[in-house]
């Protein structure tokens, strides 16, 4: 695992973190907390990876569609492009941010599980 990698798996991982602390989810099991933190793993890696392809070329989206199949050619790829879209970890933090104060709201407004 890379630099960048290891700084964005942080950067998602406190926002999880931050999530299972509020408190309107205190109650849950720890086999829920898991769970719930795989979900939220899963869905702000999705988010990075959509920021990603939202920021390809038509030529660098072809050239990673065609790797769908070559699990270790794709990861290559996507990272091969990231490094080179200027801006893209400050459009990343940038989306992850807005989503986690999302989240923060609608579970401002949730009443706490019992």
């Amino acid at each position: 695992m890379d630099d960048v990698d290891q700084k964005l798996n942080a950067f998602i991982e406190s926002f999880v973190v931050g999530i299972l602390a509020h408190p309107s989810l205190q109650n849950l099991s720890e086999e829920e907390k898991q769970s719930y933190a795989q979900k939220l793993r899963s869905h702000f890696s999705d988010m990075v990876l959509e920021t990603l392809i939202n920021r390809l070329t038509p030529e660098q989206l072809s050239d990673v569609q065609a790797s769908v199949g070559n699990l270790p050619a794709l990861e290559q790829k996507i990272e091969e492009y990231a490094a080179t879209i200027p801006g893209l970890s400050q459009d990343i933090e940038e989306r992850l941010k807005r989503e986690f104060d999302q989240m923060q709201k609608a579970l401002g407004n949730a009443q706490p599980q019992t």
